[in-house]
């Protein structure tokens, strides 16, 4: 018998629903820090995947700090979306489920998994319209598309 290290399987049991790829939707999310300031701290970056209860980003200008501070705690955050398409997503409410820090080659950008505080079913609608598409370059490396989040 030979031993798989593959911690996926770990994130399969955990997950409601298939996240599907989509082309990239540019987002921006204000993580609640209150030990840090009073005003929630803003990250750009892009969504991967996404089902009715999360969404895979990548997200730019986390420094090691930043993730030091991410992970320390229970966060939540709140997505915006600017495009009339994903109007579902602007202003959603979510939990940081997971980061993985390390998963990309560039050191100032990370991979986060976002889940809704209450499932948003409009999505996989918008889904099936539009279908499927291949992952943006650079965010293969983790592979979380039936995990928790």
């Amino acid at each position: 018998m030979r031993f798989i290290d593959d911690f996926r399987d770990i994130w399969t049991e955990r997950r409601n629903a298939t996240r599907v790829p989509v082309a990239p939707v540019p987002i921006s999310i204000e993580v609640a820090m209150p030990e840090m300031t009073f005003r929630p701290y803003r990250l750009e970056g892009i969504i991967c995947n996404l089902s009715a209860y999360g969404v895979k980003a990548r997200l730019n200008n986390v420094t090691g700090d930043m993730f030091g501070l991410l992970v320390n705690s229970r966060r939540y955050a709140k997505i915006y979306c600017e495009q009339p398409l994903w109007e579902p997503l602007h202003q959603t409410f979510c939990r940081v489920a997971w980061i993985d820090y390390y998963a990309l080659p560039d050191p100032d950008a990370c991979l986060m998994g976002l889940e809704f505080q209450n499932p948003i079913h409009e999505l996989v609608e918008i889904i099936q319209e539009i279908g499927t598409a291949p992952q943006p370059e650079g965010v293969e490396g983790i592979e979380r598309i039936d995990s928790a989040g």
